[in-house]
Protein backbone atom coordinates (compact mmCIF):
# COMPACT_ATOMS: atom_id res chain seq x y z
CA UNK A 1 0.00 0.00 0.00
CA UNK A 2 2.64 2.23 0.64
CA UNK A 3 4.16 2.11 -3.01
CA UNK A 4 0.76 3.08 -4.25
CA UNK A 5 0.40 5.94 -2.00
CA UNK A 6 3.58 7.12 -2.37
CA UNK A 7 3.94 6.79 -5.73
CA UNK A 8 0.17 8.84 -5.78
CA UNK A 9 1.88 11.22 -4.13
CA UNK A 10 4.69 11.82 -6.10
CA UNK A 11 2.76 12.06 -9.29
CA UNK A 12 0.41 14.73 -7.41
CA UNK A 13 3.74 16.57 -6.38
CA UNK A 14 4.80 16.25 -10.13
CA UNK A 15 1.56 18.05 -11.98
CA UNK A 16 0.85 20.41 -9.59
CA UNK A 17 5.43 21.24 -10.01
CA UNK A 18 4.71 21.10 -14.13
CA UNK A 19 1.30 23.43 -13.70
CA UNK A 20 2.91 26.24 -11.07
CA UNK A 21 4.63 27.99 -13.60
CA UNK A 22 1.65 28.54 -16.03
CA UNK A 23 -0.75 29.57 -13.61
CA UNK A 24 0.70 33.26 -13.83
CA UNK A 25 3.57 35.23 -15.68
CA UNK A 26 4.94 36.17 -12.44
CA UNK A 27 4.96 32.63 -11.02
CA UNK A 28 6.86 31.73 -14.78
CA UNK A 29 9.46 34.62 -13.48
CA UNK A 30 9.79 33.12 -10.55
CA UNK A 31 10.44 29.44 -10.93
CA UNK A 32 12.33 29.45 -14.76
CA UNK A 33 13.93 32.82 -14.87
CA UNK A 34 17.34 33.99 -13.63
CA UNK A 35 17.76 35.13 -10.26
CA UNK A 36 14.35 33.77 -9.33
CA UNK A 37 15.56 30.12 -9.89
CA UNK A 38 17.81 30.68 -7.57
CA UNK A 39 15.27 31.31 -4.69
CA UNK A 40 13.29 28.41 -5.26
CA UNK A 41 15.48 25.67 -6.77
CA UNK A 42 16.18 24.25 -3.28
CA UNK A 43 12.25 23.01 -3.18
CA UNK A 44 12.50 20.62 -5.76
CA UNK A 45 16.14 19.83 -5.16
CA UNK A 46 14.66 18.58 -1.72
CA UNK A 47 11.37 16.88 -3.18
CA UNK A 48 13.86 14.79 -5.17
CA UNK A 49 16.42 13.44 -2.61
CA UNK A 50 13.17 13.05 -0.38
CA UNK A 51 11.55 10.90 -3.51
CA UNK A 52 15.06 9.19 -3.72
CA UNK A 53 14.86 8.16 -0.29
CA UNK A 54 11.14 7.01 -0.38
CA UNK A 55 12.16 4.48 -3.23
CA UNK A 56 15.27 3.53 -1.66
CA UNK A 57 13.48 2.21 1.49
CA UNK A 58 10.79 0.55 -0.01
CA UNK A 59 12.89 -1.59 -2.19
CA UNK A 60 15.26 -1.93 1.24
CA UNK A 61 12.01 -3.39 2.72
CA UNK A 62 11.17 -0.86 5.20
CA UNK A 63 7.68 -0.48 4.30
CA UNK A 64 6.22 -0.66 7.41
CA UNK A 65 9.36 1.49 9.37
CA UNK A 66 8.71 4.09 7.13
CA UNK A 67 4.98 4.46 7.18
CA UNK A 68 4.70 4.05 10.87
CA UNK A 69 7.73 6.62 11.30
CA UNK A 70 5.36 9.10 9.04
CA UNK A 71 2.25 8.05 10.62
CA UNK A 72 3.30 8.56 14.46
CA UNK A 73 6.15 11.54 13.92
CA UNK A 74 3.26 14.40 15.02
CA UNK A 75 2.61 12.24 17.97
CA UNK A 76 6.41 12.04 19.36
CA UNK A 77 8.06 14.11 21.67
CA UNK A 78 11.54 15.31 20.07
CA UNK A 79 13.32 13.99 23.36
CA UNK A 80 11.53 10.16 21.92
CA UNK A 81 12.97 10.42 18.41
Amino acid sequence: MAWWLGGATLAAIAIVSLATPFLSRAYFDTWLRWPGILAVAPAPILVALASWAFVRSMRAGHESVAASQMLTAPARRPEDR
